[in-house]
């Protein structure tokens, strides 16, 4: 599928039946393919999304990908071609992750547990705090696990604010307050990296206009967690996923802006179109 960058629109170009999962090497060639018509017809395709299915990244990795310069060169295309992974896809696998592991934040331990403890005592306030969250949030099953809606409600401001309301009260204890802050962080880079409109409710909802700093402040921090209890913490990409992501648009916001774009929306690098 098609998504324009600069108005909204998009457009499936091709439908491909399998029996059985294509081989990386065939969707290489599909990818080649596709972009080459598109480029044939005169569309100026400037990155390529998808979620972290070990068989895209394989088949990326056939085009040119690597960590270091996340790129796609495809035969007869004279630019480069930027990859993205679906961030919103991406904050939803570190929601499932952090459920089942702590994250080590420079030697700050941050917990699920906290986030637990807070929303079994405010459900059961008469004055909520977090009035979106629900026991669906947390009973997480094969269906709900995929609802982005339910990890960005998690990973969000109310819940921070009110990790920080049950600590000054004593209802948890100090140590939450590296949860509620390794929370906010992941919310801001989730609001930074699915903008829709030039000007939002706050800040880091605002389109890019031009270098913003936070979001390269935000990569690093991203750079130092680590999964705690882990058997192979190179299993757990998502972390990974959102550095390359950033490494990306911040490579595009650069180019689009010096081609006359006035703004740049992020959430137009995501993928939630194919779904919608």
């Amino acid at each position: 599928m098609l998504r324009g960058l600069h108005t909204k629109w998009k457009q499936a170009i091709a439908y491909y039946l399998t029996h059985t999962t294509v081989s990386a090497k065939d969707l290489a060639e599909l990818i080649t393919v596709c972009i080459q018509k598109l480029d044939g017809v005169g569309l100026h395709i400037r990155c390529v999304v998808c979620d972290q299915v070990s068989t895209n990244i394989s088949a990326l990795r056939q085009l040119g990908f690597c960590e270091d310069v996340p790129q796609l060169t495809v035969e007869h295309i004279p630019h480069v071609l930027h990859v993205v992974f679906d961030v919103p896809h991406l904050m939803k696998n570190v929601r499932n992750n952090f459920q089942r592991y702590d994250v080590e934040d420079a030697e700050r331990l941050c917990s699920w547990s906290h986030v637990q403890s807070f929303c079994d005592t405010d459900k059961v306030n008469p004055i909520r705090l977090a009035l979106r969250l629900t026991d669906t949030h947390f009973d997480v099953s094969s269906v709900t696990k995929m609802r982005v809606k339910y990890a960005v409600q998690v990973l969000s401001h109310s819940v921070v604010a009110g990790i920080n309301t049950h600590i000054s009260t004593s209802h948890l204890t100090s140590e939450a307050k590296y949860t509620a802050e390794f929370i906010e962080k992941l919310e801001t880079l989730f609001d930074l990296l699915n903008s829709t409109q030039t000007f939002g409710d706050k800040p880091a909802r605002h389109a890019i206009t031009s270098d913003n700093y936070v979001v390269n402040q935000l990569k690093d921090w991203l750079g130092q967690l680590k999964w705690k209890n882990v058997r192979a913490s190179s299993t757990i990409k998502c972390l990974w996923g959102l550095q390359v992501s950033i490494t990306s648009i911040i490579t595009l916001r650069q180019a689009l802006l010096s081609d006359r774009f006035q703004f740049v929306c992020t959430a137009r690098f995501n993928q939630d179109c194919i779904v919608d």
